[in-house]
């Protein structure tokens, strides 16, 4: 019989638990790489949530807004705390200063009329109208929600979260 030379025998189980180590940090690395990746593209590519389509064809009351003097207005449902909200205010800013566009444009906001006043013309624009209402009356859900509505305050297009170029386009043209 042949003898087992014990310190081949324990750099065999070193090196074995060296590479299992590796392949776990591997694994792990590549789990937190997809679950990270994946949480990024949800977070700015955000598909219309079911709530959103379901607002298509619902007919939205505002106090001081009279939809009948425009074609389609957009509504901007927003929050003064809602991050999303913050971050997309160079593009509500961009269509307030459209020659044109900001009669099309209401601002929503769930505080007290002055605050959301104050709060739209320091942030967006002194011109945008802004209403105090509430977002869940709408059936807003989460912030920002953008709603195209008619004349007649009925929904035809809806937008949900922070808008990525195409939306923004798309939003565009549908002014």
């Amino acid at each position: 019989m042949t003898a087992v030379n014990p310190i081949l025998s324990g750099a065999c189980s070193v090196k074995r638990l060296d590479l299992i180590a590796n392949l776990a940090v591997i694994v792990t690395s590549v789990a937190l790489l997809g679950f990270l990746g994946n949480s990024w593209y949800e977070s700015h590519h955000a598909p219309q949530s079911r709530v959103a389509q379901v607002l298509i064809g619902s007919t939205v009351h505002l106090t001081g807004v009279d939809f009948t003097r425009q074609d389609k207005t957009l509504v901007i449902a927003i929050s003064s705390t809602c991050h999303f909200c913050q971050e997309s205010q160079p593009f509500y800013r961009q269509l307030a200063k459209t020659p044109g566009l900001v009669d099309n444009l209401v601002a929503v906001l769930p505080m007290p009329q002055h605050e959301a006043e104050d709060y739209v013309h320091a942030s967006i624009s002194p011109s945008l109208k802004a209403v105090s209402a509430s977002l869940d009356a709408m059936g807003v859900t989460g912030t920002p929600t953008l709603l195209l509505v008619d004349r007649h305050g009925k929904v035809i297009k809806t937008w949900v979260g922070k808008l990525d170029d195409s939306a923004k386009k798309q939003v565009q043209s549908q002014l």
